[in-house]
């Protein structure tokens, strides 16, 4: 009932006509029936509220200025029934999200009738085909508490928590080989098993089904390790040696431990990992198609490994490096003539320093202090100084496919010096080169094709002789052939299509300096510095090579 009502008629004023409030059950409307009265008597909008009050229908819906429509009827001695008010139960409007993992409740607050309960609001539920269970108790409350709510979100569905992939733990540390030799017995890998996930419901009940883990066994086709007679989870070391970890799984590499290798321990070709704790002499190459770990330095040396070469000192190569005041500067060629030290790693390089070689990782090349007028070539990334060193770059040619991290690049006396980050004209060139391949056999199965079909119609309905026969046959696996190698391209076209997404993530970040005379080039985007520049991070953007704000 609305007390502002009150407001045009404060004071008691006299009538001559009587008021009775009726309620209809079936209309649910409450009715004030106006009728003469057998004496004057006094009304208000007060008096007429309290009487519905004591009548118990203060709580009824009453439009707007009612009561003083019912007053001014009395006061003009006018009879009449007049509608004044309405009783309404509590109302509920549930609505289902579309993915049916939401309930959204707006409630409207009882007028005189019932209010929402728990019997009201489970009704509702269950009408709506909800699952009750999965409603938050405390937001129950509170529509019970408040009555009119709007947009609540009531019910939340649970969603499928799926089951974890078998994982390796490498205990020895991250990455593709560990340095350093340990002994049998020792904890290599551990893996922990797939779980299995617990299934979700929507808020109609309904299962969503959790999807398990995928179960992986660890690769059995490593050496030197054994499980863990306690523990059928874990690896250890089953004879002395280098441990080689892959994504699940890891071996022994037998160790070849040598003190150095010069004219008298003559070239290395070992079947494993090579350790020499002092340098790799002059005239000498070591191949392995492990690690080859140095301990000293590496000089005018051929170094080939399958895995990493990580070389604790430096490495030298090429007879006298060219001076670095800028009077007599060597262009590539001359540079690439004197060099005398060259090194390929399936994996990784890493050294202290690097002075006029020829090196390419198929993962990262790190350097602690400096590379200089060398030529090098990383499938990952050209790192310079992240431990501490001097990180500079001077001189040479340095490709890196995914990127390069330095703190200086180039020298004050303006040495020339070529920086190439990504590999997006490679890798163009490369997509080329399979399509044009791809359309030649796509050619050449057409034609032989025809071959086929010209064979068949001389034949006339008759069978072939064994010659012919064994022409078809051969002209029919040359196709069969040409169909696999399409198949084959097509794979490596997609691995293509997949990193090209990614080469504009490709940088050059530099921490202190870029000095005059460096050419920079991203992804097939050029820059010639032709003074200092601001360090930062460049990155190739709308055909330029930048630096990222």
């Amino acid at each position: 009932m609305d007390n502002n009502q009150t407001a045009s008629a404060q004071a008691p004023v006299s009538s001559s006509i009587a008021v009775e409030f009726v309620f209809n059950e079936d209309s649910k409307q409450l009715h004030a029936v106006l009728t003469p009265a057998a004496s004057p008597s006094t009304v208000s909008i007060n008096l007429l509220q309290k009487t519905l009050q004591a009548k118990g229908f203060a709580d009824f819906d009453f439009p707007a200025e009612i009561l003083t429509q019912v007053l001014n009827q009395m006061i003009r001695g006018k009879s009449g029934k007049l509608i004044i008010a309405s009783r309404r139960d509590a109302r509920i409007n549930l609505s289902i999200s579309e993915d049916k993992m939401l309930v959204i409740l707006n409630s409207f607050a009882a007028a005189g009738g019932k209010s929402i309960d728990t019997d009201m609001l489970t009704s509702a539920l269950e009408e709506n085909g909800v699952n009750s269970d999965l409603c938050d108790n405390e937001l129950m409350q509170r529509v019970y508490a408040e009555q009119t709510m709007q947009d609540l979100d009531l019910v939340h569905g649970k969603l499928p928590s799926h089951g974890t992939d078998t994982q390796f733990e490498a205990l020895l540390g991250q990455g593709e080989s560990v340095i350093g030799i340990i002994e049998a017995g020792t904890a290599l890998l551990r893996r922990t098993p797939c779980t299995g996930g617990e299934n979700g419901q929507n808020v109609l009940g309904e299962v969503l089904l959790a999807e398990a883990g995928k179960d992986i066994a660890f690769d059995s086709n490593f050496q030197g390790v054994s499980l863990d007679s306690q523990d059928d989870n874990l690896i250890i070391a089953a004879v002395k040696g280098l441990p080689v970890y892959s994504p699940n799984g890891v071996s022994i590499d037998s160790v070849l431990n040598l003190s150095e290798v010069d004219i008298k321990s003559g070239n290395i070709d070992y079947q494993g990992s090579v350790f020499i704790s002092g340098d790799i002499a002059p005239g000498t190459e070591v191949r392995a198609t492990g690690d080859i770990t140095v301990k000293g330095t590496i000089e005018n040396a051929h170094v080939m490994a399958g895995r990493n070469i990580i070389v604790s000192g430096g490495i030298l190569g090429g007879e006298s490096a060219p001076e670095d005041d800028g009077s007599k500067q060597l262009d590539n060629e001359q540079q690439r003539a004197l060099i005398k030290t060259q090194l390929s790693a399936g994996g990784s390089i890493s050294a202290k320093f690097i002075s006029m070689i020829i090196a390419n990782a198929g993962a990262n090349i790190e350097v602690q202090e400096y590379i200089n007028h060398s030529f090098i070539d990383a499938a990952g990334q050209l790192i310079l100084g992240e431990k501490a060193g001097k990180g500079r770059l001077v001189g040479g040619e340095c490709h890196a496919n995914q990127g390069i991290v330095a703190n200086e690049l180039g020298t004050e006396s303006g040495i020339r010096t070529l920086v190439f980050a990504g590999e997006a004209l490679s890798l163009k060139k490369e997509h080329k080169r399979i399509d044009e391949c791809r359309n030649t056999m796509t050619e050449d199965i057409f034609k032989l094709s025809m071959r086929i079909s010209g064979i068949r119609k001389s034949l006339k309905g008759e069978r072939p002789s064994a010659e012919k026969r064994q022409l078809m046959d051969e002209i029919i696996q040359q196709v069969n052939d040409l169909r696999d190698s399409i198949n084959d391209e097509t794979d490596v076209m997609e691995d293509i299509d997949e990193k090209m997404l990614s080469v504009d993530a490709v940088t050059v970040e530099i921490h202190k300096h870029i000095f005059a005379n460096v050419e920079l080039s991203i992804n097939g985007e050029s820059r010639r510095f032709i003074s200092a520049a601001t360090a930062g991070v460049y990155h190739r953007s709308e055909a330029k090579v930048v630096r990222r704000d």
